[in-house]
């Protein structure tokens, strides 16, 4: 073992501490007295004196910059790190394409940092460093720049391009407009790298300077797909400009730019790319041959299918490979309020014939309005919004066995994904009657209450009664006070609407059937009502009775009127989570 520990001690290679400190520094002095070759010096990974020079140079660049921002002194601290380059290349010119253990030379690291006057100094020197033959310097220069690391494949473009450096990505596109950077390990290009990080000024400086640039990226995605799953709509602008065709170019799975944004949400850039080319609308993909409308529906964009839909309403017709169209999908992934534009009576949508989508069949022979009913039939908004045709149509001839293969069928829907990011999981509501009784029963209880209070309080009126012998007796005191008037009238909605949800709760009482499930939201509308009309009972009876006393009267009022602040918030929070 210790002849082991001997051998590696001895073979092992390591920069002297003196040395190290003044690369790190830049002192020339201390390379001027070394009689050694530079080359030679070298840390266990194999970085030069030059590699350590400009990775460490970058922190010390950071404070100079911070307290000195006066444009002659960042041109003076630019000419003395450049001066120390050009004394090391003057004295070993072989630095200038020494690689480390990962095969980074030093224009690979200055282009990490972004030091553009050193970077035209590396370019420069290997330009003369061919005895004056400026055609083979230039060649030379060139063949510098198309230097792949070891570990990644990366040119210098590659790293510069991923670091966001637009001055090194200039002055290397300017040294090479000619050359077509291939893909690195990963296969990605640097306009694709630049794209996917949102840089819009590195990808038009590529696209601009650039006679062929080459836009390829990971399982056949393009720079486009890389700008729309940056959500960068810049940079989505300035390639759509420049290379339009990038617009109906597909992945691996056949998926165009236009199926990421639809995916993934981006309602600007779906409009930017259908205002470029509409035709991307009907492209499908390679699995489940689905548009882009499909992907808006399956991850329930609302606003992204009325945006699809608004530029290409024929697209509407296309059908996935189950037969599913766009409505098939929002049957089981819309929330509440985008749901009623699409299977209400009063359909938002124009251009298409909505009724004729409704009830198209699958290959199972499952129209939307069977998914929607089935996904949840207990749910009182599938009866809210649709008509007792439309809901008779939708349970026709459906078994108990087409209801189980239809809940199957949405199960297997939750798996997949698109630029990373997976399928909405489906939220079955096929509720338990159990519970469905468990919520009819509270809001019984809650309806009941209500027309119990509020019919008490329509005679234990507020102010009482004129007890004095003549016509008026037994009348309201306030009988003429407008608050007042107020308070019977919004306690009479109260009494008639409470009772009129106790009657539906009756009538669901009935042996079970679709026609009984669609009593309740009209109990739950009634009650909902009769909760915000005994509010306003309650504010108003107590202006009428604290109207002497104003500011007690006002500050009553505002604190009962805070019920419906709350309501609102609390009813915005449901439209958002609350699936039917």
């Amino acid at each position: 073992m210790d002849i082991e520990i001997q051998e590696n001690v001895e073979t092992a290679t390591y920069m002297d501490v003196d040395l190290y400190k003044a690369a790190v520094d830049g002192k020339i002095e201390a390379f001027n007295d070394y009689k050694g070759r530079l080359e030679r010096i070298v840390t266990p990974n194999q970085n030069t004196v030059l590699h350590v020079y400009l990775a460490n140079r970058r922190h010390k660049a950071i404070v100079f910059h911070m307290i000195y921002f006066i444009y002659y002194r960042y041109r003076a601290s630019t000419l003395r790190s450049t001066e120390f380059v050009e004394h090391l290349l003057n004295q070993c010119s072989s630095l200038l394409l020494q690689a480390n253990a990962k095969g980074e030379i030093p224009l690979h690291i200055e282009a990490r940092y972004g030091h553009r006057p050193t970077v035209k100094l590396l370019l420069e020197r290997a330009k003369f460093a061919q005895q004056g033959d400026l055609e083979n310097g230039i060649e030379a220069a060139k063949e510098m720049l198309r230097i792949r690391d070891n570990k990644e494949e990366n040119t210098p473009l590659h790293i510069a391009a991923r670091y966001g450096h637009l001055e090194v990505v200039r002055a290397l596109v300017e040294a090479d407009p000619d050359f077509v950077y291939p893909a690195n390990k990963y296969g990605e290009t640097p306009l694709y790298i630049a794209a996917r990080r949102g840089y819009h000024h590195l990808v038009a400086e590529m696209l601009t300077k650039c006679k062929s640039v080459a836009h390829a990226g990971p399982k056949g995605t393009t720079a486009l797909h890389a700008a729309v799953m940056a959500n960068d709509r810049e940079t989505v602008r300035i390639i759509l400009k420049m290379k339009k065709i990038l617009a109906s170019e597909t992945d691996d799975n056949g998926r165009s730019p236009l199926h990421f944004a639809a995916h993934l949400g981006y309602r600007s850039i779906v409009k930017q790319i259908l205002e470029c080319d509409k035709s991307t609308s009907y492209i499908v993909d390679f699995e489940g041959k689905m548009t882009a409308l499909h992907m808006a529906a399956r991850q329930s964009h609302a606003s992204i299918m009325k945006e699809i839909i608004r530029h290409c309403p024929d697209c509407c017709e296309l059908v996935d490979k189950r037969g599913w169209n766009f409505l098939h999908f929002a049957a089981v992934t819309l929330y509440r309020l985008p749901l009623r534009q699409f299977f209400g009576d009063d359909i938002g949508i124009r251009y298409v014939s909505m009724e004729n989508l409704l009830s198209q069949k699958d290959e199972h022979g499952n129209t939307p309005l069977q998914l929607l009913v089935t996904s949840r039939p207990n749910r009182y908004g599938t009866a809210m919004m649709c008509t007792n045709d439309k809901m008779e149509l939708g349970k026709e001839n459906l078994t108990m066995k087409e209801e189980e293969q239809i809940l199957n069928l949405l199960a297997e829907l939750g798996s997949g994904e698109v630029a990373g990011v997976p399928f909405r999981p489906i939220r079955l509501h096929r509720r338990a009657p159990f519970g469905f009784e468990k919520a009819t029963e509270s809001h019984l209880v809650v309806a009941a209450l209500i027309a119990t209070v509020t019919f008490a309080a329509a005679f234990t009126i507020p102010g009482g009664y004129k007890t004095e012998k003549g016509v008026d007796e037994g009348t309201a005191i306030l009988i003429r006070n407008a608050a007042f008037n107020m308070f019977v009238i919004s306690n009479a909605i109260a009494v008639v609407s409470s009772l009129l949800a106790v009657l539906f709760h009756f009538l669901m009482a009935r042996p079970r059937s679709q026609k009984s499930f669609a009593s309740y939201p009209y109990a739950y509308r009634c009650t909902i009502i009769a909760v915000g009309a005994m509010v306003i009972a309650f504010i108003t009876g107590a202006f009428a009775v604290l109207e002497p006393s104003l500011g007690l009267a006002i500050i009553t009022c505002l604190i009962g009127s805070s019920f419906f602040l709350v309501a609102l918030c609390v009813d915005r929070s449901f439209a958002l989570l609350d699936v039917f």
